[in-house]
């Protein structure tokens, strides 16, 4: 009997193993990474550095189809083609938690007073299902409510905000789907993330120029300023020409309506 009980476990496991094989999605980068060759040694980011490898790992148009790949299975990813409802953003804007009192504002402690002007804030009574497009035009914060408000742990600390979620760089793109009812404040959809951002920060676009320019260049130094304006690696950019070796890129600035302006 036991050795009956085996055999029917072992086949049902197999047969679960077979079905896993076949059902499991194939990422696009599979072909690059299954070269991958054993070693002992620990690799660090040194070693990267003394490579200076400039072997080219994707074509642009397989980073394009495993950019799609991500979208369709990665779930932390957002399409902003994608328009969500009211309901998908009553849930977005009500995932975030006030974080437990006591929480400081530098030197002064939050109150409730202050939370229930917070929470007012995000506007949930005149929520619609519109959105529409925008840039980060400057370096700015994501948060996970609609504050200027610090909510640090002890008095007088300066840094991990709990409402802080992200950082966007500049010429993030942006779905716009909500204001707060100060009117200061957009709830938006980034490629990877959600949050409320300064409207100071975000200017409006009805073209694809700076979303997916045809041609670009990419910061690859840690940082760099360009016409005072700090730029981060991995900002991608329009480029208007190459002058030698020098290139010419358009930076995104907002109008006196709220347009973004080449």
């Amino acid at each position: 009997m036991r050795l009956l009980i085996l055999i029917i476990i072992f086949v049902i496991v197999s047969a679960y193993n077979m079905t896993m094989k076949q059902t499991k999605s194939t990422s696009p980068i599979d072909d690059v990474t299954s070269n991958k060759t054993e070693t002992k040694k620990e690799i660090t980011a040194q070693d990267f550095i003394n490579r200076n490898d400039q072997k080219i790992l994707m074509s642009l148009k397989n980073i394009q189809k495993y950019n799609d790949y991500l979208l369709k299975y990665d779930k932390s990813m957002n399409d902003l083609k994608e328009k969500p409802t009211i309901d998908d953003i009553t849930k977005l804007i009500t995932k975030y938690q006030i974080p437990s009192l006591p929480q400081y504002n530098n030197q002064e402690k939050i109150t409730t007073s202050d939370i229930e002007k917070i929470l007012d804030n995000r506007n949930l009574e005149h929520l619609k299902s519109e959105s529409k497009m925008g840039i980060i035009i400057k370096r700015a914060n994501l948060k996970s409510f609609p504050t200027t408000l610090h909510f640090y742990d002890k008095k007088g600390m300066n840094n991990f905000d709990n409402l802080q979620e992200s950082e966007l760089q500049i010429n993030t793109p942006v779905l716009i789907v909500h204001t707060s009812k100060d009117e200061r404040w957009y709830y938006v959809i980034t490629p990877n993330y959600t949050g409320w951002v300064l409207k100071e920060a975000v200017a409006l676009t009805k073209d694809d120029y700076f979303i997916n320019p045809a041609n670009f260049v990419i910061i690859t130094a840690p940082s760099i300023k360009v016409n005072g304006v700090l730029l981060d690696m991995g900002v991608r950019l329009p480029l208007i020409e190459k002058k030698d070796e020098q290139y010419v890129v358009a930076l995104p600035i907002k109008n006196s309506v709220g347009m973004v302006q080449r």
